[in-house]
């Protein structure tokens, strides 16, 4: 296992990602006990929907799975809705997901990691992969009203970085820059948009190895640490501007997740169940 460990935190090959995200979260035992796809599409309320809608043309807008729509000759044509063929399979599989679990409906955060699936697989599929990083991942509190995961992580992400980088955690506290200013955005997307392309594909796959979303403490302390010496020249708009495009800027994607590995991370309960693995963590020196 430890080998295997290494390999997915090098990245797993295109090749066999989608199918390795399938097996590492169990997938195929998960597919079988859901009702019929179209089913759950139509569960999900009207308002739900619109709203889903809204969030989905802003998803991935230079893709060109989201971002044109192609008639059988391969030339563009506008769909219904004026929607791309990927924006409305994206507003269908998001549907389904607020169809299946009422009390999470739909989550902003949740149409970039539902895109991204459906880069890599066809919608019934993509629904069980995210069924199983909300549930068996333990990404699930995040999303749901409240938002009680992401605030739990903030929390606990706050602690590691005056834990690790206690110079920039001064100089942020000293500039008045709340933690949830900067990586509210990073957990509710999986860093997808926020990091790379390649960088988030990687996040995912140590979060299925895992079960566990630790990755992104890793991932957040580790994008602070190489920004640090410019993060601490810098006050105000000019701060918080730079805080926003750090993760864009990491280029170097051997370097990122070098740098997050080397990090000793220790998780410690600071609650049950999935809110407890998304939420503990403390850094070991």
């Amino acid at each position: 296992r430890l080998l295997l460990k290494r390999r997915v935190r090098r990245g797993i090959p295109n090749a066999v990602r989608a199918h390795a995200w399938d097996l590492l979260t169990d997938v195929p035992s998960l597919h079988p006990k859901l009702p019929e796809y179209s089913e759950l599409v139509a569960r999900c309320t009207p308002e739900v929907f619109e709203e889903i809608e809204r969030d989905v043309h802003r998803t991935f807008p230079e893709h060109a799975l989201f971002s044109q729509v192609f008639d059988a000759a391969g030339d563009p044509v506008e769909s219904k809705r004026g929607m791309p063929d990927g924006a409305r399979l994206l507003a269908r599989l998001l549907a389904a997901v607020a169809g299946h679990d009422a009390e999470l409906s739909y989550c902003q955060g949740l149409n970039y990691v539902g895109g991204l699936l459906l880069m890599f697989h066809t919608e019934e599929r993509a629904l069980c992969l995210l069924l199983a990083l909300l549930g068996r991942c333990g990404l699930r509190e995040c999303y749901l009203p409240g938002l009680p995961g992401l605030r739990a992580a903030i929390e606990a992400f706050d602690g590691l970085v005056a834990g690790s980088l206690p110079k920039l955690h001064a100089h942020l506290e000293k500039e008045m820059v709340e933690p949830s200013l900067y990586c509210t955005r990073w957990f509710m997307t999986l860093f997808i948009g926020c990091l790379p392309f390649e960088a988030s594909l990687r996040a995912l796959d140590c979060i299925c190895f895992d079960r566990d979303p630790k990755v992104l403490f890793r991932l957040g302390l580790a994008v602070l640490s190489l920004h640090e010496a410019k993060l601490l020249r810098l006050r105000g708009e000019a701060l918080m501007g730079a805080l926003r495009t750090a993760p864009s800027e990491c280029a170097d994607v051997d370097a990122l997740f070098s740098r997050a590995f080397a990090l000793r991370v220790k998780r410690r309960a600071l609650g049950g169940g999935a809110l407890g693995r998304l939420a503990s963590a403390a850094v070991r020196k």
